[in-house]
């Protein structure tokens, strides 16, 4: 991870985006979960267009997200391969 992301993290530098208030009947999105064993989910969400320097910022961090998620996903399957690998020789 880099170092400008782990700073941002902390409670002092901290970046506080407030949301506009909008109608919960007009949602960007929303996706719904049926529950077998559990309760229902219901899941909204709205899109918010952001430009500018704010937006450029918003767009570096997540596309440095994504990238450290991507790098987890594919070592996840290195040890899942070599975990499956190691359990056929076993077998």
């Amino acid at each position: 991870m880099n170092s400008e992301r782990e700073n941002a993290d902390t409670t002092e530098n901290a970046v506080v985006i407030p949301f506009p208030r909008r109608s919960t009947t007009d949602p960007a999105w929303t996706y719904r979960q049926s529950g077998h064993r559990t309760r229902s989910r219901r899941f909204v969400g709205t899109a918010i267009r952001v430009g500018g320097a704010e937006g450029r910022r918003l767009r570096r961090e997540l596309a440095s997200i994504t990238a450290d998620l991507l790098r987890w996903a594919a070592q996840q399957q290195q040890v899942d391969k070599a975990t499956e690998e190691n359990q056929e020789r076993a077998a």
